[in-house]
């Protein structure tokens, strides 16, 4: 259910993020108290649905330790990803390091070359929201390989010491 809440929030934040470019494409170059708020959600949401849904991955890998199998719940009941999504974590979380930096970086460059702040803070926003779940992603990752490789010890020691059943 986790997962499934956090899915939803990743929708929102892309349908605010999808309006957000639809407006600047007709147009419209500032925001006003709705708009700004607009903003603040899609960041929010954004991690807020990271967050749920590596949570729900995580609880998988917590549970498979206590279970002593394999646990593979799914966001429908079943796995959708065949390796599951949380593999591919650490280069998403990597990509979203980089990308998030760079965006700041480049905003920075674009604010002592005299652009407004009036104009960054967007771009702040949005590089804040892309390096936070590049870091969310990388530190998940690096979490569920920890609990993979403890859920496969005591299997691991009956091998090694010849008594795993079979």
């Amino acid at each position: 259910i986790l997962g499934m809440i956090g899915l939803a929030a990743l929708a929102i934040s892309a349908l605010i993020a999808l309006a957000v470019v639809v407006a600047r494409l007709t147009g419209t170059t500032s925001v006003g108290p709705v708009g700004a708020f607009a903003l603040f959600s899609m960041l929010v949401l954004a991690v807020t649905g990271v967050s749920l849904f590596n949570l729900g991955a995580t609880f998988n890998y917590l549970v498979a330790l206590f279970h002593n199998r394999p646990v593979k719940q799914g966001l429908f009941g079943k796995p959708l990803f065949d390796p599951p999504l949380d593999k591919h974590f650490w280069w998403m979380g990597l990509i979203g390091l980089a990308v998030g930096t760079l965006i700041g970086l480049v905003s920075l460059v674009l604010a002592l070359e005299g652009w407004p702040a009036s104009r960054m803070w967007f771009y702040y926003l949005l590089s804040a929201l892309v390096f936070l779940v590049g870091l969310q992603f990388l530190i998940s990752w690096i979490l569920m390989r920890v609990l993979e490789e403890l859920s496969q010890r005591d299997r691991l020691a009956a091998e090694d010491l010849g008594t795993a059943g079979g």
